[in-house]
């Protein structure tokens, strides 16, 4: 309060003092509420304080969204948990068929084709009649037959032909098939026989396989080693001379508590996920450790059994970033 002001306040009490007590108490009461807002507006708050929201002044770190709006925007979470971890080298290789999987019909004696009863892309089981011929030594006609299960991947025969040591079909059975990997020079020491292999096509098929067998010799032409996985495939979705891309696993480790990399979000310069609890989510800092392609282990931060947002996790701090911004002004 300026010095003229003051001289003005001190000659309005004197000249009412006559008047009572009351008033003066109360104007001194103003004054001092005055002086305290005055006070308050030139230093300002000297702690922070929550809104009616639960935003804390200074930093927005949680919000609350109702189950309806989380559901509708694909926000999912889960558990906090231990984790089994996975060191992985990355493979790139193709499809082949399985040599004992790929057969040549022909004839037993050679004779006159009189009937053909398969087709280019038919199915067969071993045993089926693919085929009658007549010999042309006993005049006798004879079934040709399918050797092994699999599919016509070419007929070379009509009816009325000749047939004599050529073949007439050729068969491909695909229920299992050889996922031949190159493996390069720095990650030789690294890959063995025996070791897991998650193997993804660029059609976006997915098959494990174990590494049965690495190939003494170098690639021609390419200064790799072929490593072999023997791939399950009874639906034919992997198909020869498809290319693949493969992961390796080369170690493994378990660690209590892990997030998911999905999880994970940069709010003020830390490393966050989002914990739930009700209907509110808390951008929780975390300390991280060891980690694969898929998890990160968590050192600090975080307990078992809390739940984390998993999906979608970037709706939070987008939220939490606009909170702040508005909360700001």
């Amino acid at each position: 309060m300026n010095y003229w002001r003051r001289a003005w306040w001190l000659s309005l009490v004197i000249i009412l003092a006559g008047t009572g007590g009351a008033w003066l108490v109360a104007s001194e009461r103003a004054g001092s509420s005055r002086h305290e807002e005055e006070h308050h507006d030139e230093h300002g708050d000297e702690q922070g304080h929550e809104d009616e929201h639960g935003h804390e002044d200074g930093g927005v770190r949680k919000t609350s969204i109702s189950p309806e709006a989380a559901a509708s925007a694909g926000v999912r979470t889960a558990e906090a948990g231990p984790a089994s971890l996975v060191q992985t080298v990355g493979l790139t290789g193709t499809v082949q068929a399985d040599p004992a999987g790929l057969a040549e019909v022909r004839p037993r004696y050679a004779g006159i084709v009189r009937e053909v009863r398969a087709s280019i892309g038919q199915r067969v089981r071993a045993g089926d009649v693919m085929a009658v011929v007549e010999s042309n030594d006993s005049l006798q006609t004879f079934q040709v037959t399918a050797p092994i299960d699999g599919v016509v991947l070419s007929r070379n025969v009509q009816v009325g032909q000749v047939a004599a040591n050529e073949p007439l079909f050729q068969l491909v059975d695909l229920s299992e098939v050889w996922i031949q990997l190159d493996v390069f020079g720095r990650n030789l020491a690294r890959v063995r026989a025996g070791q897991e292999v998650a193997i993804e096509t660029v059609d976006g098929q997915r098959v494990n396989g174990v590494i049965d067998w690495l190939s003494p010799l170098v690639a021609h032409g390419s200064q790799s080693i072929r490593a072999r996985v023997i791939a399950q495939n009874p639906e034919g979705l992997l198909r020869p001379g498809q290319f693949v891309s493969a992961r390796a696993v080369t170690d493994r480790y378990d660690v209590p508590l892990a997030v998911l990399h999905d999880a994970l979000q940069t709010l003020d310069g830390d490393t966050v996920a989002f914990v739930r609890t009700g209907h509110t989510y808390e951008a929780r800092p975390l300390e991280l450790g060891r980690s694969d392609h898929e998890r990160a282990e968590v050192l600090e931060g975080l307990r078992p059994g809390e739940e984390y947002v998993v999906a979608n996790s970037y709706l939070i701090k987008a939220d939490l970033e606009k909170s702040s911004a508005a909360h700001s002004h």
